[in-house]
């Protein structure tokens, strides 16, 4: 028994080794393509770990992209990382949740070897994949729609401000300035247009990007109506005042839907809370009447 437990400890070893080796023949082709990119990472970063991962970021993604999966999560990571302005980019992002995958996988199965055996190197595999394709794609999403809801509840309040400057005779651009003054996504959005505006987009241009990037629908309906207004010369205070009204109805509705659909949602739960406090309203009782020899 020893000597099989002997056995397939030194063969998990070499499996871990010949991981590490055909990572190392990764890294070794990849930098035989790609000559300069050890010496720019070395240059970007102060310290060779540093380096060292950067340069290990880009082989994985490099690999990474040639598999129809990781394609697939890298798209929409480049919509998710825009709508939660997130500070790395998309391939940044997925370079560093492969790399986190990695190390999960090693760490995670040095760790079972040495605790649970050989027959538990499933598992580091199983948290790996978990980590790198649900659990790190479904947290930049999270931000991402946590972003939009902020968004999304500022939007009639931007719109109410946008409007008293329009009515106190300012323009539209006068208008904007005013509103990207907070510290919420919204007015962070707007500064973004405005910065784009000052480069030489025009203004109809700087705020469809704006629509693009957020992704509300609510908010394209808006550009858009203040886009073709410009494009037909209509009052700016008169659109944007008919937008916030249409707008505070939409909202309305979603919101008496919400409230519509609640009971039907909180079944489940309901019955979960139901079930619960029968077992402890009639588990003593059964246990008592087993235990006394009446079942």
């Amino acid at each position: 028994m020893e000597t099989t437990y002997i056995i397939a400890l030194l063969a998990a070893f070499l499996s871990f080794a010949l991981v590490i080796v055909a990572i190392g023949q990764m890294i070794s082709g990849f930098l035989d393509r790609n000559e300069r990119l050890w010496t720019l990472a070395q240059k970007r970063n102060d310290s060779k770990l540093t380096a060292i991962a950067e340069l290990l970021k880009q082989v994985l993604v490099a690999e990474g992209l040639k598999l129809q999966s990781v394609r697939r999560m890298y798209s929409k990571l480049k919509v998710h990382v825009v709508r939660a302005n997130s500070p790395l980019s998309a391939e940044e992002y997925l370079g560093q949740t492969l790399l986190e995958g990695l190390l999960v996988f090693v760490i995670g199965g040095v760790a079972c070897l040495l605790l649970f055996g050989p027959k538990s190197l499933f598992m580091p595999v199983v948290l790996a994949l978990a980590w790198t394709f649900f659990v790190r794609p479904s947290l930049v999403e999270g931000d991402a729609e946590k972003r939009s809801r902020e968004i999304y509840r500022r939007i009639p309040y931007a719109l109410d401000l946008a409007v008293l400057v329009l009515q106190a005779g300012g323009t539209l651009r006068e208008a904007l300035e005013i509103v990207s003054g907070g510290t919420d996504a919204l007015a962070q959005e707007f500064r973004a247009s405005l910065k784009e505006m000052d480069s030489g987009a025009t203004e109809s241009a700087a705020l469809r990007n704006m629509s693009d990037r957020i992704g509300l629908e609510s908010l394209d309906s808006i550009i858009m109506a203040i886009v073709r207004g410009q494009e037909t010369g209509a009052p700016m205070a008169q659109t944007l005042s008919t937008q916030a009204e249409l707008f505070r109805e939409r909202r309305l509705q979603e919101l008496e839907k919400m409230a519509v659909e609640a009971p039907t949602k909180m079944t489940f739960p309901n019955m979960l809370v139901m079930v619960s406090v029968l077992l402890i309203i009639i588990g003593p009782v059964i246990i008592k009447i087993s235990s006394s020899g009446l079942l």
